[in-house]
């Protein structure tokens, strides 16, 4: 922003040259852009508006609710739901406050006695989701670890009412610190969603429900949990359980996400029993390849010349395209996690690394040949048990769906799990008493005594 010349003129102005050498200086102030927004618009407003700032300002943001809603904390660049509070401007910086309808929601149940507000500010771009599995993952959190059972059986999560159960699966519960890696389906998500995390009821069982947690669509799901036992359970509930293989079996290590399981590049691999045979399909990993010359394949189905899979080779990713495999183009990493997927129609291929569309093939595979395993760790070609292109690395989190993942949808998945902790804020605890509603019945009052009903707290 122009500050003003050295002569004390206007920023366009005209000076008469002087009999000697002068020099006018023009002097400009830094700005930075303050984005402000209040989500949903029409239960609250937020102040200042979006606008400029000198560089260094200290701004005061508040967040004011509309008649019978509530304020329910900042995202961005402040959190909490303290309001006002200062911001100095030294970069460009956006706010969000956030308001739930009609006051504070209800609460679940008297047993349980805490609970905290969870806001996810964004997804992708506008996009809103059915069904959607959000990552909540918590790296430590002090009132869970002094209020929830050491086995986390009480945590549950509900929609925005405070009241509906959603589905959920704990993939770590540490009660010495309250971390908590969980998967919550959101039956609507789009920027501004906020859930409630539930916990403090002692003698609550067990509230998962793992396998409703991931909807129809999905035909496995492997989270490789703990980094210490390798499992290769399915948390759907269609029962895609692995089997681990090979001289050596492939080891628990840690992941992306939690654990991951970890190939020796050689003959360590995990059949699955589920069959990839009909499109349209999503396969998506974590991988972290230590060897990218290659050939060796995260995942393949191979029946006969016919597969769904993906490989590393000669430093580039390689997509299986019928008989053949099509060189990508795109380079591979060694010795650091990637989120991969490929979407498989009767019209492309398509590619996703790092949540972005990376390349697509133009038209479709072809047609699927017979029924066949899909191959964690190698390939089987043909279909003969006799493993090739074995995986050098780890691998994480695979998902296989029977619908071709949309692009927002493959990108905030990667936004949620890549960074979970800017995906969702996480508020502070709220209270609940436990008790009963009780009754007060007044007989008789003193003339001249005037008594008050406190509406946030009585009825």
């Amino acid at each position: 922003l122009f500050s003003s010349w050295s002569d004390g003129g206007a920023a366009s102005h005209s000076v008469t040259a002087p009999a000697s050498a002068t020099t006018y200086t023009a002097s400009f102030t830094t700005q930075y852009f303050l984005t402000t927004a209040a989500s949903p618009s029409s239960e609250g407003s937020i102040s200042p508006a979006s606008e400029w700032v000198n560089a260094g300002t200290v701004v005061s943001v508040g967040a004011t609710p509309a008649t019978g809603d509530q304020f329910t904390g900042f995202t961005g660049a402040l959190s909490g739901t303290t309001t006002p509070q200062n911001l100095t401007m030294n970069a460009p910086a956006t706010v969000t406050a956030n308001f739930g309808a009609n006051g504070a929601p209800s609460w679940y149940n008297s047993a349980w006695s805490s609970r905290k507000p969870v806001t996810i500010p964004s997804t992708s771009g506008s996009a809103s989701f059915t069904n959607f599995p959000v990552l909540i993952s918590l790296a430590n959190d002090a009132n869970l670890a002094a209020s929830a059972q050491a086995s986390g059986n009480d945590i549950l999560f509900t929609a925005s009412d405070g009241i509906t159960k959603l589905n959920h699966e704990i993939e770590l519960y540490n009660n010495a610190n309250g971390q908590l890696i969980a998967w919550v389906q959101v039956p609507v998500l789009s920027p501004g969603t906020v859930i409630y995390l539930y916990y403090g009821n002692s003698s609550a069982s067990n509230q998962q429900n793992r396998t409703a947690t991931w909807n129809s669509n999905y035909t496995g799901v492997w989270h490789f949990p703990n980094g210490v036992t390798l499992s290769a359970s399915d948390s759907t509930g269609n029962g895609n359980n692995g089997t681990l293989r090979g001289s050596t079996v492939p080891a628990a290590t840690m992941g992306e996400i939690d654990g991951a399981a970890s190939f020796n590049g050689s003959t360590a691999n995990i059949q699955t029993p589920l069959n990839l045979n009909t499109l349209p399909i999503t396969v998506s990993a974590w991988v972290y390849p230590t060897n990218t010359s290659g050939p060796s394949e995260p995942w393949s189905t191979d029946n006969g010349g016919w597969d769904y899979g993906i490989e590393v080779n000669g430093g580039t990713w390689q997509v299986h395209v019928g008989n053949n495999l099509v060189n990508t183009g795109v380079s591979a990493n060694a010795n650091t996690w990637a989120n991969i997927a490929l979407t498989y129609t009767t019209s492309d291929i398509v590619f996703y690394l790092n949540g972005s569309q990376a390349w697509h093939y133009g038209s479709g595979p072809g047609f699927p040949g017979s029924p066949s395993n899909l191959n964690i760790g190698e390939s089987v070609y043909p279909n003969d048990g006799v493993g090739t292109r074995h995986f050098a690395g780890s691998i994480d989190e695979v998902e296989s769906s029977d619908v071709a993942l949309s692009a927002a949808w493959i990108a905030t998945e990667y936004n949620n799990q890549s960074s979970p902790s800017a995906f969702i804020s996480v508020g502070g605890q709220q209270s609940n008493s436990g008790a009963s509603p009780v009754s007060i019945t007044v007989t008789s009052v003193p003339v001249g005594l005037t008594v008050t009903v406190d509406s946030s707290v009585c009825t």
